[in-house]
């Protein structure tokens, strides 16, 4: 069929019409006054999934809701990406199972006022905002000082008072502050110049061992390579007493000996394990507050150690370490022994951290344990039976150089074992640090990944719980 001009014309001239007409008779229908009949549909639920159940709430019934897991649901639509700017979130984000969650500045202020002690079993934790009190079996956590970044807070034993970094916002210089419960904080000041490397509160909390460092290798900076010196400062008074060269005191359980390091001496060469200024060898020493006598214990120097006790893998055990360094000291909780990490070297460049244990009447040393590159912040358990360290990696890194938690069950003080649990794992890069012992020696918190998430594992390093990211130190009252 052959449609002509005048056919094509009369065709779109009907539909235009017929167009017209459907339009005005929706107008028509919408206006009407007379109201219309609705009927109610009953929905018919779907069939259940096995294992759900069907919470949809009845007539008359709510459902209660749960503070601490429930979050406002965000409604998406098939590939389309979420405005997360139009989604209403509260100011204290709850913490759901497997979650981690940065601090909250907004968080409710702690202040029960001066002389008051922090409640038992909680942890201070320092971040970019502030420095927070926090509950480790659960809930939000509580601001104790903001409008600042803390670092490596450390409560007295008395739970009255914290130490703690606090970093300038402007000049980025950290300076050690005393905070009390009342939200106040006095700089920790030297009369005759240097800044405080770190403090160690004695068992009275009355006084602190501060590690003094000024720029004696003048390369500008003050910094872990400059010489040390122990001053001994007084809470209420603000007194000072240097007590020796040296630094990183560890105070005996009774309060009257102080252990510390007595730093060797550094020159301008690289050191080919650390690619850091080389240090000499360094020495463990006592300072007793009865006689005001100081005792060199042990040098690293010329130290050969052997593991023949124990199988480190994967040091043999017939060979002997060369001591190198020092790390860092702690006391046994039976006030007789204390202990020190360190870094040793052995033959066709093989390094090993090692654990190390003596006495005030033998300084012999005898080794614990060893595990990674080198060793640090060695911490007892309260009970003495446990014993954390960090391993930390030394020049060059490999695949298995890390810095990870190393956890010794049921040490023997007399003879060595080989390390039951690293957590964390090098190929990963899953790295942890800085384990803390819970008051009743069931837990150990450290922080764990690159966003220092704090995570706290049974006392067999097992059972992992988070609890907050973005932690710069804490301690556990």
């Amino acid at each position: 069929m052959i449609y002509s001009y005048n056919t094509h014309q009369k065709v779109i001239s009907n539909l235009i019409k017929l167009c017209l007409g459907l339009i005005l008779a929706l107008l028509l229908t919408g206006c009407a006054g007379e109201p219309t009949t609705t009927t109610q549909a009953t929905l018919t639920p779907q069939s259940t999934l096995t294992g759900q159940t069907d919470t949809t709430p009845t007539p008359g019934q709510t459902h209660a809701v749960d503070p601490v897991h429930s979050v406002s649901p965000v409604i998406t639509f098939p590939n389309q990406t979420p405005d997360l700017q139009k989604t209403t979130t509260p100011d204290y984000n709850p913490l759901l199972p497997g979650q981690v969650r940065p601090s909250n500045p907004k968080a409710e202020l702690y202040n029960p006022g001066p002389g008051k002690a922090l409640p038992k079993n909680t942890l201070v934790v320092g971040t970019d905002s502030g420095l927070y009190l926090l509950n480790p079996t659960g809930g939000p956590e509580k601001l104790l000082v903001g409008g600042a970044s803390f670092m490596d807070p450390s409560i007295s034993p008395d739970g009255q008072n914290i130490t703690a970094f606090r970093r300038d916002p402007l000049t980025r210089q950290s300076q050690l502050v005393l905070v009390n419960l009342g939200g106040s904080l006095k700089p920790v000041t030297f009369d005759t110049g240097g800044i405080v490397m770190a403090a160690a509160w004695s068992p009275d909390s009355k006084k602190l061992a501060l590690t003094r460092a000024t720029d004696t290798n003048n390369d500008g900076l003050v910094d872990v390579f400059d010489q040390t010196s122990l001053v001994l400062y007084e809470v209420a008074s603000g007194k000072q007493t240097a007590l020796a060269e040296g630094g990183y005191g560890a105070w005996s359980a009774d309060g009257l000996r102080l252990a510390y390091i007595i730093p060797g001496a550094t020159d301008s060469n690289l050191d080919p394990t650390t690619r850091q200024l080389r240090r000499g060898p360094n020495a463990l020493g006592v300072y007793n507050f009865s006689t005001k006598a100081k005792r060199t214990l042990l040098e690293s120097k010329g130290q050969l150690l052997g593991l023949a006790n124990a199988s480190f893998t994967p040091i043999p055990p017939d060979i002997n370490l060369d001591l190198r360094y020092f790390k860092s000291v702690a006391w046994h909780p039976d006030n007789r022994h204390f202990t020190a990490s360190a870094d040793a070297v052995g033959p066709s460049g093989l390094r090993a951290g090692i654990i190390l244990t003596i006495t005030l009447d033998d300084p012999t040393p005898r080794i614990l344990t060893a595990a990674g590159d080198a060793a640090s912040r060695v911490t007892w358990s309260p009970d003495g039976k446990q014993l954390a360290f960090e391993t930390i990696p030394q020049f060059p890194v490999t695949a298995k150089s890390a810095n990870q938690v190393a956890l010794l069950k049921v040490v023997s003080l007399e003879n060595s074992a080989p390390v039951r649990t690293m957590l964390g794992a090098a190929a990963t890069r899953s790295e942890t640090r800085r384990p803390v012992w819970s008051p009743d020696s069931q837990q150990l918190a450290y922080l764990s990944g690159d966003t220092s998430i704090l995570t706290l594992a049974d006392a067999t390093g097992q059972n992992p719980r988070y609890l907050l990211a973005g932690c710069q130190g804490f301690d556990w009252f």
